[in-house]
């Protein structure tokens, strides 16, 4: 009789809970931590960085958080502040 290779037993259960870790800041709570973040940033940077407080601080929170929206956000506000106020977008950004 041939002698039978090992046996490799396979936690299916294990591999997905580790596979959905979720990052330091919770699943639930990082949309509302970084629309947080995006509502009260800009007024603390707009010495520093002037009328594009917005989109630079929406666009860093989207891409350290990994947000889309945050970072959907910040092209919002910058388009609208290239764009001189086309397409309905005010000349200003979004405030």
């Amino acid at each position: 009789m041939a002698k039978r290779g090992r046996v490799r037993t396979v936690y299916r259960k294990a591999k997905r809970r580790y596979g959905k870790r979720a990052s330091g800041l919770g699943g639930r709570f990082k949309p509302a931590i970084a629309g947080a973040i995006c509502g009260a940033g800009p007024s603390f940077a707009q010495p520093f960085l002037g009328r594009w407080a917005t989109p630079v601080v929406c666009g860093a929170v989207g891409y350290f958080l990994k947000d889309t929206t945050s970072l959907w956000f910040a092209g919002y506000s910058a388009g609208g502040m290239i764009g001189n106020g086309g397409n309905g977008i005010s000349s200003g950004g979004v405030r």
